[in-house]
């Protein structure tokens, strides 16, 4: 599925996917969907290039891709909430998230990356060089990020980051 600049805002609620869809402009919202084993070059799930994406309650489980697992988000702007990226993996770079060139991203109301992979590590953001990723508390039950006291973070641009937030101590 392509979803290109000029399309009428576009809603999926519920669905099963197990192929990735590419955004080229518009507007796509996903509420309450799963992307399971979906595959791509680039983005296993969802490839953004330019458009607005608003995902809530969704999952991405054991997507691949060469680039971004489950998403590559190059242009535009995403967001994401109470979403799950688990068990997906990329070749190259960004097991379950790869936001380089002028891409934006929110993740936000307990959004979990946890046992994704890059060329065999454990990785699950690559944020490149121009591209924007804020996480806005809560995290989920059981994690923290180290706001230092604020409600949101922006991770830093040419960093790699493993499970995301991270797991807090027993207690």
């Amino acid at each position: 599925l392509r979803v290109l600049f000029g399309a009428p805002r576009l809603t999926l609620d519920g669905v099963l996917l197990s192929s990735a869809l590419a955004m080229e402009g518009g507007a796509l919202f996903l509420s309450n969907c799963t992307f399971l084993n979906s595959s791509a070059n680039l983005g296993g799930a969802l490839q953004l290039s330019a458009g607005a994406l608003n995902a809530e309650g969704t999952a991405f489980v054991r997507c691949t891709a060469r680039r971004g697992g489950a998403v590559h988000v190059s242009g535009g702007t995403a967001s994401f909430s109470d979403c799950r990226f688990e068990q997906c993996s990329a070749s190259e770079s960004g097991g379950a998230l790869l936001v380089e060139q002028t891409g934006r991203v929110l993740l936000r109301q307990a959004t979990h990356l946890f046992d994704n992979y890059a060329g065999g590590s454990r990785e699950s953001i690559l944020l490149a060089a121009g591209g924007v990723l804020e996480y806005q508390l809560p995290a989920p039950l059981g994690h923290y990020i180290n706001s230092l006291g604020q409600s949101s973070l922006a991770l830093r641009a040419g960093n790699a980051y493993g499970d995301y937030p991270h797991a807090c101590a027993a207690g």
